[in-house]
C-alpha cells in the first residue's frame, strides 16, 4: 500500500490468522503482514512439508484447523482467503461452504473478535452496473453463488455472535506478479502479455474487445486486506467493495499490451479480431465507500501492473 498509515484502533499487535495462505493472494499478504509485525502470524496449508521458509510465520494444516477443537483460542483476526481447488467445480464448491461454515462456528466459541472473508465480484453477476454493496446479488455462475452463500453464512455468525465482527470483501479480478503466479481464465493480462513476448498469435472476439473490466493488482489487494486487518474490527462495515474505480475495456487492453511490449521488448502483440455479435458481461464495481474508508489509498496504475507482470514472465522465462 502506497499510504501505510496507523489507526488508532489498531490491533496489530494482535493474533492474525490467514488461510489459503500459500496461495496467489495469501502469499502476497504474508509479504505485507510479516513485516508490520502482528504479535504472531499463523498461515494454514495443506501439506506441511511444502510450507515456505518465511521469517515469522508459524504454520499449521488444513486439517489441524478443522479437526483441532482448541487450535482458533488465541486468535484475534481471521483472514479466509482459502478456495477450492477445483475452480468451479460444483462439489469442491459445496465442501467450501461447509468448511466455512464449520470455521466460523469455531471461531465464534474461541473467542475470535474479527472474520474477512475473501468474497468476489461474482455475486453481483447481471445485476446492474456500476455494482454497490447494496445491489441485489444476482450471480450466475457455480463460484458465484458459492460466494454468496458464504457471505450469508459469514453475516449469521456476525447476528448469533456479538463478540465477532466480519466483514465479506468483495474483490474484483486480481492480476499482477507475485511470489504465486496464476495464467487462469480471466486473467488476461497474463495470458495477452505472454503471448506478446512469445510472438503468439492471439484470436480475440469483437466482443471482447468491447468488454468491460474491472482489475486490481495483486499487491494493491494484498495491502487493503492487511489495512482491513490492522483496524477494529469494530470499524468493518458488513460488505465493501475494494478496487480502483477504473474500468478498461477489452480494445484498451490490447492496446497497452502492445505498447509496453514493443516499449520493454521491441515485440508487437499480434492478434487476429474474429468478428461476433454476442454480448458479453461487463464488470464494474462501485468503491464510493472503500473511498471514504481508505481516503489517501492510491492504486498502482494499470499500465504499471502490466508492464511489471511483462518483467515477471520475462524473468520466469530465463529461469527455464
Amino acid at each position: 500500500m502506497t499510504n501505510e498509515r496507523t489507526d488508532t484502533h489498531s490491533i496489530s499487535s494482535g493474533h492474525l490468522l490467514i488461510t489459503g495462505a500459500t496461495g496467489y493472494l495469501g502469499r502476497a499478504l504474508l509479504t505485507c503482514v510479516v513485516p508490520f509485525g502482528f504479535s504472531k502470524v499463523t498461515g494454514v496449508l495443506r501439506d506441511r512439508s511444502l510450507a515456505p521458509d518465511i521469517n515469522g510465520v508459524h504454520w499449521i494444516t488444513y486439517s489441524e484447523l478443522m479437526n483441532d477443537p482448541g487450535i482458533l483460542l488465541d486468535v484475534d483476526i481471521i483472514c479466509h482467503l482459502a478456495v477450492p481447488r477445483g475452480g468451479n467445480n460444483e462439489a469442491e464448491l459445496a465442501k467450501s461452504v461447509n468448511d466455512l461454515r464449520r470455521i466460523l462456528n469455531k471461531a465464534s466459541n474461541s473467542g475470535v473478535s474479527g472474520f474477512m472473508f475473501a468474497s468476489s465480484q461474482a455475486v453481483y453477476g447481471v445485476s446492474e452496473l456500476p455494482w454497490i454493496e447494496t445491489a441485489v446479488p444476482a450471480p450466475i455462475t457455480s463460484h458465484g453463488w458459492a460466494k454468496l452463500a458464504c457471505e450469508h453464512l459469514v453475516l449469521s455468525a456476525q447476528n448469533t455472535t456479538p463478540t465477532m465482527r466480519c466483514i465479506n470483501v468483495r474483490i474484483p479480478k486480481v492480476i499482477g506478479p507475485g511470489t504465486r503466479f496464476r495464467m487462469n481464465l480471466g486473467e488476461h493480462v497474463h495470458s495477452l502479455a505472454f503471448a506478446a513476448l512469445n510472438k503468439k498469435v492471439v484470436r480475440l472476439n469483437s466482443s471482447f474487445m468491447r468488454q468491460k473490466f474491472d482489475f486490481i493488482d495483486l499487491r494493491d489487494t494484498a495491502s487493503i486486506l492487511h489495512e482491513i486487518a490492522r483496524r477494529s474490527p469494530d470499524n468493518w462495515p458488513n460488505i465493501l467493495n475494494i478496487g480502483n474505480g477504473k474500468l478498461i475495456d477489452g480494445a484498451q487492453l490490447v492496446a497497452m499490451i502492445n505498447e509496453v511490449s514493443i516499449e520493454k521488448y521491441s515485440k508487437s502483440f499480434i492478434f487476429l479480431e474474429s468478428p461476433d455479435n454476442k454480448k458479453k458481461r461487463d464488470f464494474g464495481m462501485d468503491v464510493r465507500l472503500f473511498n471514504s474508508i481508505f481516503d489517501k489509498y492510491i492504486a498502482r496504475e494499470m499500465r504499471q501492473t502490466i508492464s511489471d507482470v511483462f518483467d515477471f514472465l520475462n524473468y520466469q522465462s530465463r529461469l527455464i
